[in-house]
């Protein structure tokens, strides 16, 4: 009995000697085990049935997506952003072609003679009407609705008008010719109508809006 008594102080004092050991630290188990709360807790299943990778391929999924509708977006952008055709402009050929001078040797038109007017007074009132349309419209001579002034620009006052047919579709038209300057300019109207289907500006034909 004095035997077992004796060794207890000893192994209190050995077990007192481990804990004060720097190297080796002393812990009570609710220290060392503290489970999670069951609300706080997330139970990730590693066997197979779900892969915890699996968020990340479907984000990668997900971009690849975002990647595959930018592309069309960059596509319809730049299809968008593309220019229009400019070729389409010059499938229009225009019936008088693009010059005086193309106009006069034309096969496909029947130009009819010059009659020379002189003066505002020469010409017929609708005559007139065309004229005061036709300026208000190309302002070459910064006379738009006032016919005299523009008549005082034109050399010598003169107009000229002609008839010009278009065989090939049954068309006819009025063409009012003038100069100023040594420039040659002009209208081209429907005939016996305010419908203007051309100009000529220097010698070149502009706003024509008969297809040959």
């Amino acid at each position: 009995m004095a035997n077992e008594l004796s060794i207890i102080p000893f192994l209190r004092f050995l077990a007192l000697s481990l804990c004060l050991v720097p190297a080796v630290a002393c812990y009570d188990k609710s220290e060392v085990f503290q489970p999670a709360d069951e609300d706080e807790a997330t139970d990730v299943d590693y066997d197979g049935s779900e892969d915890p990778f699996a968020n990340d391929e479907e984000a990668l999924d997900d971009g690849a997506a975002d990647e595959d509708v930018n592309a069309d977006d960059d596509t319809d952008t730049d299809t968008d952003d593309m220019p229009a055709d400019e070729d389409n402009e010059d499938d229009f050929e225009c019936a008088f072609g693009k010059n005086v001078s193309e106009m006069a040797t034309a096969d496909h038109l029947e130009l009819g003679a010059f009659e020379h007017l002189i003066g505002i007074d020469a010409l017929n009132d609708f005559e007139l009407d065309q004229l005061l349309y036709g300026t208000d419209i190309f302002d070459w001579f910064d006379a738009a609705g006032d016919l005299d002034a523009f008549v005082a620009e034109l050399d010598g006052e003169r107009v000229l008008i002609r008839n010009i047919e278009l065989p090939s579709t049954g068309q006819t038209f009025t063409h009012l010719r003038f100069h100023s300057r040594d420039f040659e300019y002009g209208f081209l109207f429907s005939a016996d109508s305010l419908r203007l289907v051309g100009a000529v500006d220097e010698g070149a034909i502009l706003s024509c809006q008969v297809a040959l």
